[in-house]
């Protein structure tokens, strides 16, 4: 199924809908489980206490939305113009098994998720191109709390109110009180990072993560523009917290520290690395160079995006949304392996000053900073 052509991501499972109208559906049925449908604008957020549908608020007022104990019936149109994205998911009790699964639109979609996780947004629905699309998502969310939050509706307004109590119908041995308790009293528990199976496309500020099979796994800088000559550098800091940069100058190895290597470079249209060693690495900032020589021109005009890949058929894709014509650089993703059992891929889309040739810095916390490293052309060295 051809991806989308605007952004280059050829990849990521994006598949037309099959009609105005499509069932969602939870296998099982399981009366753990409860499936939602939560309506967003271009900015990710909801307008209104009424855009979260699922059985405990069955219908939206638009008719977009009907919901009943394991399934959903949507048309997208009737929305409305503002609605840009539908974000699909389930509801789950401590009970549920560790794999969230809707079937969208006769699709299968799964996600392994971490222990009591009570809320995966498993897919999306996204309005292109004058129609809509169906992709994967798969990131959990920890409380009604947090969903709020997310998508930017009320603290503690109807939304989050009545989302905690279907919550606590599924879970009445598991307590909603950090839901319940004034928002200057509360103590978020740390969001559990669900873990993909497939593919996905990350939107700004979006974490997802992969199983992390063995040591190895490989990232990718990709471009359609193939007139044009973007750079790789993926900067990175070890286990001892020692940080550097792999790029066409210093390709690292494969067999010795860094355990990072510059595999595939100087490809019009891709350059990869691969990691030999996890264990031996902490973060990995991977960013991209426009050189002058490419001219004005935006990171996402040359459809570039970042892409990793766990090397057991999971995927995360990392878009550029922003156009930027005078920056030449820009810091795309961020790879956390700090947990032994995956791999953290996180949306940091970051422009350097304009006209700066300074590269960023990436500090032993995972921070980083933008046009604080050296300069450097492939014509002379760094200074």
């Amino acid at each position: 199924m051809p991806g989308n052509r605007r952004n280059g991501l050829v990849a990521v499972p994006v598949r037309p809908l099959s009609g105005d109208t499509i069932d969602i559906r939870i296998p099982g049925p399981s009366p753990h489980e409860r499936p939602f449908a939560v309506l967003l604008n271009d900015l990710g957020r909801v307008t209104s206490e009424l855009d979260l549908v699922f059985p405990g608020m069955p219908t939206h007022p638009s008719g977009a939305v009907r919901s009943g104990p394991d399934w959903l019936r949507v048309t997208p149109q009737a929305a409305g113009p503002t609605v840009r994205r539908i974000a699909v998911g389930v509801l789950r009790g401590p009970d549920a098994p560790d794999r969230a699964r809707c079937d969208v639109d006769g699709v299968p979609t799964t996600v392994a998720v971490a222990p009591k996780a009570p809320i995966v947004v498993v897919s999306e629905l996204v309005r292109r191109d004058g129609g809509w699309v169906h992709r994967r998502a798969g990131f959990p969310i920890a409380s009604a709390a947090h969903f709020a939050g997310r998508f930017r509706a009320e603290p503690g307004g109807a939304l989050q109110r009545r989302l905690g109590t279907h919550l606590s119908g599924l879970a009445p041995a598991a307590a909603t009180a950090a839901d319940r308790r004034p928002a200057h009293d509360r103590t978020e528990p740390a969001v559990p990072a669900g873990l993909i199976v497939g593919s996905v496309s990350l939107d700004r500020g979006e974490q997802a993560s992969v199983v992390r099979h063995g040591e190895r796994f490989h990232a990718a800088l990709k471009w359609s523009r193939r007139s044009k000559d973007l750079d790789l550098y993926a900067l990175y800091v070890d286990a001892a917290g020692r940080t550097g940069a792999t790029y066409y100058r210093h390709q690292g190895s494969l067999t010795r520290p860094p355990f990072v290597c510059l595999t595939s470079g100087d490809r019009r249209g891709k350059e990869t690395i691969e990691v030999s060693r996890t264990s031996g690495l902490r973060y990995l900032l991977i960013c991209a160079y426009s050189a002058v020589e490419n001219g004005y021109g935006s990171f996402a005009g040359f459809h570039a995006f970042a892409e990793v890949d766990n090397g057991d058929g999971s995927v995360i894709q990392v878009p550029l949304h922003h156009r930027n014509r005078y920056s030449y650089w820009v810091a795309i993703a961020l790879v956390d392996l700090g947990a032994a059992d995956r791999i953290s891929v996180r949306h940091v889309e970051t422009y350097s000053a304009p006209g700066s040739e300074a590269r960023p810095v990436l500090h032993p916390n995972g921070t980083f900073r933008m046009d604080a490293g050296p300069v450097e052309f492939k014509t002379r060295r760094a200074w």
